[in-house]
This record gives C-alpha cells, structure tokens and sequence, in this order.
C-alpha cells in the first residue's frame, strides 16, 4: 500500500490578501500562507500534510489558490 493511501484526502480552496504576507509557501522567520494555515491547523488538533497546487509571490492576492490536505 502507498504512503498517500493511508489517509483521507481534501482539496481546499482559500482566498487571501497578499499585502500581509511574504508569499505563499513557508519561508523561515517571516509569515506566509502556508505557514499560517499549519500554525492553525495545528492549534486546531490536525495532525496533517499540506502540498499547495501553485504559489504566490510577496503582496499577491488570491481568490481560488488551492492545496491539498491529508490527515
């Protein structure tokens, strides 16, 4: 059995204000999409993995960005 078919998958949509952030995906000491959508998930009890379909640079906006989350 493959790692990916030992969890539930789900495809989320998100829509975000770029202004506030230094692009979508983690970077260290600086605050992303990516990073914040694992802080809350985390501060939420997920225990799961994120992979973004695409990503953002610094003070891009989105309206349809989406990433998969398997828990």
């Amino acid at each position: 059995m493959e790692f990916m078919e030992l969890y539930k998958k789900y495809l989320v949509k998100v829509a975000y204000l770029g202004e506030y952030f230094c692009g979508s995906q983690v970077q260290p000491e600086v605050k992303t999409i990516e990073g914040e959508i694992k802080r809350i998930l985390k501060e939420l009890g997920y225990k799961s993995k994120t992979e973004f379909s695409s990503r953002t640079d610094k003070g891009v906006s989105a309206i349809g960005n989406t990433f998969c989350m398997y828990s």
